[in-house]
């Protein structure tokens, strides 16, 4: 295994856009997903 930053963790840093898609996936998911729920509950019967 490699040693020193951002070696150690799990998953790539060095392209910087698809960081931020990751990222935005990642943390974007977290985000959204009590408004889906929330949605589909008031529109079940």
């Amino acid at each position: 295994y490699e040693d020193g930053p951002g070696k150690n963790i799990p998953f790539s840093i060095e392209n910087k856009w698809r960081l931020l898609a990751v990222m935005c996936v990642f943390f974007g998911s977290g985000f959204v997903s009590p408004f889906i729920i929330v949605r589909h509950q008031l529109l079940k019967k």
